[in-house]
């Protein structure tokens, strides 16, 4: 019994070693990578009168550049520079936080509950649709962020085009302990800028859909017109009812002669 005690206490010595090991070893092993999301702007930006409470949109998910999409945080190094960090991620995909927060703006500013991310939540009857293409979302941690796109208002199911613009905009991110947080924070606020800028052009789009409106009345007005003017030129003028026939002569009755 007494031999088996120093052979116990160097086995439960070897064992603790190996679970402090494997600690280490695990410790050492775990991501240190984080994660983050776009944020819609919060409640307290809501315009006082909300701009169109009765509108209903419909927005698609933004075409963002291919450099993008990519589950790392891409920042810039110069004009035709990018740096990818692999410590630093988006917790969804970009494009798709993108879209969640354009359409959270976008009702905080018209203050109408029918904006919706389309075509996945089609759930009404939409007046009109927003679809983007994005140029430019990156920057420079600490330093200066762009946001630059092109889009354009239509209505339902694409057609007809109300409008296409272009809208670019910068800010400074802020520097703090985690700097890769006030740059999100600031891609947030770059969004926002975007919805703004989609809510304001609203007015416009409504002004050029009832012209179309207007003109597809006129332009059914002139076919109907035109459609009767074809169907009264091919039938053929009536007889005149009051018009009297000339009734035959009677006939002359005829004479013999007789001879004595």
């Amino acid at each position: 019994m007494t031999s088996l005690r120093p052979r116990a206490l160097f086995l439960s010595a070897a064992l603790a070693a190996g679970l402090l090991a494997g600690c280490t070893l695990f410790q050492a092993k775990q991501d240190p990578s984080q994660f983050y999301v776009l944020n819609g702007l919060p409640a307290s930006a809501a315009p006082a009168t909300p701009s169109a409470p009765d509108v209903a949109i419909g927005v698609y998910t933004p075409d963002l550049p291919a450099y993008l999409d990519c589950p790392q945080i891409v920042t810039r190094l110069g004009s035709n520079q990018v740096a990818l960090n692999e410590f630093q991620r988006w917790a969804e995909p970009v494009n798709a936080g993108f879209a969640r927060a354009l359409v959270q703006d976008i009702a905080l500013y018209t203050g109408s509950n029918r904006i919706a991310l389309f075509p996945l939540t089609r759930t009404f009857s939409q007046e009109f649709e927003v679809y983007l293409l994005i140029f430019q979302f990156d920057g420079q941690p600490g330093g200066t962020v762009t946001l630059r796109a092109r889009w354009w208002v239509t209505g339902p199911d694409g057609r007809p085009v109300y409008l296409v613009r272009d809208s670019a905009f910068t800010r400074d991110s802020a520097l703090s302990p985690n700097p890769y947080s006030a740059y999100v924070d600031t891609l947030s606020l770059l969004v926002g800028d975007l919805a703004k800028d989609i809510v304001a052009a609203i007015p416009d789009a409504q002004t050029a859909e009832a012209a179309d409106k207007a003109k597809d009345a006129q332009d059914a007005k002139d076919a109907e017109a035109k459609t009767i003017a074809m169907e009264a030129a091919a039938v053929p003028p009536p007889v005149a009812t009051n018009t009297t026939i000339p009734s035959s002569p009677a006939p002359t009755p005829s004479t013999t002669t007789t001879t004595p």
